[in-house]
């Protein structure tokens, strides 16, 4: 399962590649999150998405999603 797919379980409301790019932007490697951790830091990261659409339109261009 790619994280796309696991935030969209865990967010179904929310945009997969914008949570990931603001995850990746907190953690770097996200292979290194537990399962409990990567839950949370998907809930946190979908709302910086929410809070800040234009720096999350270059977050997903920085990581290249």
């Amino acid at each position: 399962m790619t994280y796309q797919q696991r935030i969209a379980t865990i967010i179904p409301d929310a945009d997969p590649a914008s949570v990931e790019a603001w995850m990746r932007a907190d953690y770097g490697t996200l292979d290194v999150l537990t399962d409990v951790q990567f839950r949370a830091a998907a809930r946190n990261s979908a709302q910086y998405a929410l809070e800040h659409p234009d720096l999350t339109v270059e977050l997903r261009r920085t990581f290249g999603l």
